[in-house]
């Protein structure tokens, strides 16, 4: 991850080099590799607007009353 604090807050990008796939055969396993051999990253969501931009399903945990 590399990061940068700038006047909108901050900036980040990175990437998680060994997939996220536990399964060597799911074609996206090596993506992240790949995408590191290439020296390029993603931008990491900060503000709850971005995160929620770039969320792909959510899940509530609440515990018993």
């Amino acid at each position: 991850m590399a990061l940068q604090y700038g006047p909108d807050g901050p900036d980040a990008k990175g990437l998680l080099v060994y997939g996220n796939p536990d399964d060597s055969r799911n074609p996206a396993y090596y993506a992240g590799a790949q995408a590191f051999s290439a020296e390029q990253l993603r931008p990491l969501a900060f503000s709850a607007a971005d995160v929620a931009k770039e969320a792909v399903s959510t899940v509530t945990i609440s515990r018993p009353r």
